[in-house]
């Protein structure tokens, strides 16, 4: 892979409301890309959400800025049960196959529940360590 090429978070931490509409950032470096958005629940395989031009799963949108180089999954009403890892990920993927994505992952993320804040979804971001293909961000509900 083009060591040149890579996917990074957009901010760290973001809090919100059940229901709200949430949006997830991804800014990427290479050009002439097709973007996609995952979604992973725990003990389950990615799920592909949405692709460039195709809007796979209802409630979730992809917005793509080419110019600023940045990708957008929104949420139209976030629920507990969007509670998942998301990833950001560039066609091809590492398999070339947007149904088996595949990326590596040097240390494994998982929601966490601390804090008292009152249930409020919270999206964490990280880069994913040397992968080219993937930024991952964790979307979760805070409990009290």
């Amino acid at each position: 892979p083009d060591s040149e090429q890579e996917l990074t978070p957009y901010t760290d931490v973001e809090v919100a409301s059940e229901r709200d509409r949430v949006t997830l950032f991804c800014n990427y470096t290479s050009s002439g890309v097709t973007l996609l958005w995952y979604r992973q629940h725990p003990k389950s395989a990615p799920q592909l959400l949405v692709m460039e031009y195709a809007d796979i799963t209802p409630g979730f949108t992809l917005n793509h800025d080419k110019n600023a180089k940045r990708t957008d999954l929104k949420i139209s009403s976030a629920e507990v049960t969007d509670s998942a890892k998301y990833y950001c990920a560039l066609m091809p993927t590492v398999t070339g196959n947007p149904e088996t994505l595949f990326q590596k992952i040097g240390t494994e993320m998982a929601p966490h529940q601390t804090g008292s804040l009152p249930t409020s979804l919270e999206r964490q971001y990280c880069a994913v360590p040397k992968s080219p293909y993937c930024c991952s961000i964790i979307l979760f509900f805070k409990l009290n």
